[in-house]
């Protein structure tokens, strides 16, 4: 059985019971990672996942790349780059202690750069609240 990163199926996502080293055709894994055909094919385009070929060069996913494209899938919905996305999962397939470090390095400049966004959008937040009381006499709970 597959599931996401945190134990849980998210909306798009559906057990798969299946035997090692299945292979899955291209419109079968975008119904089970609710990914385009188009944005699979523009993934793999961008390193993101690279299936098998098969005869006439229908694209053949496994389970492995499955679990992959929900977990990138899992980090584009969170806002992340393509870029930061192939990274991570670069980063995650490889087994050296460097690249371990190096990905909290990475996770750590991306956690700070999502701290900077979030302190912009309270402020701004700030901002349209005086203007919702000034006009109207409006309140709103702070966060």
């Amino acid at each position: 059985m597959s599931v996401s990163g945190s134990g849980q199926l998210g909306p798009a996502q559906h057990v798969i019971t299946s035997k090692p080293g299945a292979v899955y055709k291209l419109g079968e894994v975008a119904t089970q990672t609710g990914l385009s055909p188009k944005q699979l094919r523009q993934w793999e385009l961008r390193g993101l996942v690279a299936p098998m070929h098969g005869p006439g060069g229908q694209r053949l996913y496994s389970d492995s790349d499955l679990e992959r494209l929900r977990r990138a899938k899992t980090m584009r919905d969170s806002g992340m780059t393509l870029a930061e996305i192939k990274q991570l999962l670069w980063i995650l397939s490889a087994t050296s202690l460097g690249n371990e470090v190096e990905g909290l390095a990475h996770l750590g400049r991306i956690c700070r750069r999502v701290g900077a966004q979030l302190t912009v959008a309270e402020d701004l937040a700030e901002v349209l609240r005086a203007r919702l009381i000034r006009r109207n006499g409006w309140s709103f709970p702070r966060r």
